[in-house]
């Protein structure tokens, strides 16, 4: 993009415009600032707090009216440095992110090394930053004075560090806001200068510019467009000379580099418009930028992960617990009986005939029965024993042996304490009930526990009946195939006022509400309804992946609970999508620990040419004799095929590279499991 296409508009003026008249840099409206959400929290981490600040930072730059911004990527790390300055560059260099807000770890705790692991990214510091958050934070409070809070720059994004909590983080966030769209320009390397001027008194001598241009920002030679109520021309320039000549009712003088203009691919009479009702004239980039640059698959799955939370607990009957998660052990009381040596002496197994000998243990933990441990009056009796022999009643021999000189009968010389109760798990925390478990549990005279709620998923497919009803169907099946048993909204029209009722009745009675629709437009004004009127926050639009179609992810809050969006293309990749992101949730929400799919090798049935992007595609998995792994068959299938099959697995096919085009017959790759095979 030239520096032209980082300015919005040439402002017309007339007397009662608030604005500044100084030569100074125009923020672009229309220019999307993406942004990375870094919270850096232990507890967190490990699922022991919920994260208030980082979500609530992402709703503080999504209302913010101050310049648009995107919430690319939203992350929850431990604090540990090597991983924070892992994801800080991966944003930075990979992600491309223009600015990355951090919280937490800003203190001087001995895990606070947020400061640290910024300081080993960035190249240089902007100490403006941290003085304005400092000072304000004085302001406030004397706490501040322990803040150790860092912001700098890498290559072309900007990183602030901002403290742990959401009141703190909030406030300081507020503070800095105002100076980010100048220091995104400035990181740009934007090089145009505007000036407007509202009366010929103030225009600036073209010359004095020229020979006074130690500001880095107005470069020479300087093209000068000057307007006194009737023409334009451009000076300086003979190419804009010789083909333009349009009229503005204002003065205005405009200071670009002629590399700039050069290289700007505009139409400077659809620039500088006479239009009287028109109050802005814009400068349009040859390219416009996404508002959501594409994820990687991997990228795309943790931020849904990162922005998805447990759902609470609830006591069930045993009877419907199966397929729930455990919300806390389940124990059972267990009756403790301790023995000890009534006398000094050796301790054995059973009774024993005088003349016995028995090999003296004095390293095992249990006793066998043709050994004996020494004991002291009192203690307690070795694991394998209910008998004690005085000694007395024993002779010592060599090689470590005694014989028994008196009959012993069993449990002689035992003392028994009182009975005492303990709890005993008997199932933990995090276990999936099932059969054999639920078995268990009925035996111990278990009724009821508490296990966490399982989540709702409600669908709906917004359009034309004929259209989306095979879509629709669809997806419900996808679910199904992951014992899930979605609440069908139905399929809606695309008027506003019964897509907003009916994605108010989904908020309002599931967890997760997953939208599909075949047409890009819908889909659009989708997001653009939950984003306004749902106050939702949209995370990503698209992913590094093939088939490339745009499908979103966002969140909100309803009451107390966050809700989740998915905004679904058209099948199969509705289907793959339900499979990478959305069953992850769903395992996340219902309290499983481990939310990963299964993943195994197979081996390719046939050749496959690589693309671009990495690709994924919906597969049948067969075992053949003698083969030690499966094989992938009937690549790509979907309902548009002549014959119908139905998936078991998703083949991961990895991005073309110079060193690897194809994969031939037979070589190894990763495919995710659908459903048993």
């Amino acid at each position: 993009m030239s520096a032209l296409g980082k300015f919005s508009k040439i402002r017309r003026l007339n007397g009662n415009d608030d604005v500044e008249t100084s030569p100074g840099i125009t923020t672009d409206p229309n220019h999307t600032i993406f942004i990375g959400v870094l919270t850096v929290s232990d507890r967190c981490a490990r699922g022991e707090k919920t994260d208030l600040s980082g979500p609530y930072l992402q709703q503080i730059l999504q209302e913010y009216t101050g310049f648009r911004s995107a919430i690319k990527v939203y992350k929850i790390l431990p604090d540990e440095s090597d991983e924070i300055v892992a994801t800080l560059v991966d944003w930075s260099d990979n992600l491309n992110l223009e600015l990355i807000i951090t919280t937490g770890g800003t203190g001087l705790g001995p895990r606070d090394i947020t400061p640290e692991a910024t300081a080993a990214v960035i190249e240089r510091e902007t100490p403006g930053f941290t003085i304005a958050i400092i000072t304000a934070s004085l302001k406030v409070t004397t706490d501040a004075m322990v803040t150790r809070l860092k912001s700098g720059i890498r290559g072309k994004t900007l990183i602030i560090n901002l403290p742990g909590s959401k009141k703190a983080s909030s406030e300081c966030l507020k503070v800095v806001l105002p100076a980010i769209p100048h220091a995104i320009e400035c990181l740009q390397d934007v090089k145009a200068r505007i000036c407007i001027c509202t009366s010929v008194d103030d225009y600036p001598d073209v010359e004095e510019i020229k020979k006074n241009s130690n500001d880095a920002h107005v470069i020479k030679p300087t093209i000068v467009i000057q307007t006194n109520s009737g023409s334009l021309e451009p000076q300086g320039h003979s190419q804009f000379q010789s083909q333009h000549h349009v009229s503005l009712p204002e003065r205005t003088l405009i200071n670009f580099s002629e590399e700039d203009l050069a290289d700007a691919d505009v139409d400077l009479e659809s620039l500088l418009s006479n239009n009287a009702t028109n109050s802005s004239t814009e400068i349009i980039s040859k390219k416009e930028e996404q508002e959501f640059p594409p994820l990687s698959v991997q990228g795309a799955l943790d931020t849904v992960l990162n922005t998805t939370a447990t759902l609470k607990s609830e006591e069930v009957s045993l009877a419907g617990a199966f397929g729930r998660i455990l919300a806390e052990d389940v124990s059972v009381i267990q009756q403790n009986q301790t023995q000890t040596a009534g006398s000094s002496g050796y301790a054995l197994a059973g009774s024993v005939l005088a003349g016995e000998i028995r090999n003296i243990n004095t390293k095992g933990v249990s006793i066998n029965y043709d050994q004996a441990r020494q004991v002291s009056a009192g203690s307690r009796l070795p694991r394998g024993t209910n008998t004690v022999v005085s000694v007395r009643d024993t002779r010592l021999l060599v090689g470590n042996k005694i014989q028994v000189i008196q009959n012993v009968r069993s449990g002689q010389g035992v003392q028994n304490s009182q009975l005492s109760n303990s709890l005993r798990p008997l199932v933990k925390k995090g276990t999936k009930l099932g059969p054999a478990k639920i078995g268990q549990l009925t035996t111990k005279g278990i009724t009821s526990v508490r296990t966490y709620k399982n989540p709702v998923v409600a669908v709906l497919s917004v359009g034309r009946q004929d259209i989306e009803a095979t879509n629709h169907i669809t997806i419900q099946s996808s679910l199904r195939q992951h014992s899930v048993v979605p609440l069908d909204i139905g399929i809606i029209s695309e008027e506003k006022e019964i897509l907003f009722a009916s994605i108010s009745q989904a908020i309002a009675k599931a967890d997760v509400i997953v939208i599909g629709s075949k047409s890009e437009a819908s889909r659009d004004v989708i997001r653009s309804l939950i984003r306004n009127k749902f106050e939702a926050i949209v995370h990503f639009g698209t992913v590094s992946m093939l088939p490339w179609v745009p499908s979103y992810y966002a969140t909100t809050r309803y009451e107390t609970d966050r809700k989740l969006f998915f905004v679904l293309p058209e099948c199969p990749l509705a289907s793959i999508l339900c499979t990478l992101y959305i069953v992850p949730a769903l395992r996340k929400l219902g309290g499983l620990e481990n939310t990963k799919n299964t993943v195994i090798k197979a081996k390719l049935s046939n050749d496959q040419p690589l693309k671009q992007d990495p690709e994924y595609l919906q597969c049948q998995v067969s075992w053949r004799p003698q083969e030690t792994v499966p094989f992938v068959e009937n690549i790509g299938i979907n309902l548009g095929e002549q014959e119908a099959y139905d998936a078991s697995a998703i083949l991961v096919l990895p991005a073309k590279s110079n060193q690897l085009s194809l994969l031939r017959k037979g070589d190894t790759v990763d495919i995710i499991l659908i459903r048993s095979v």
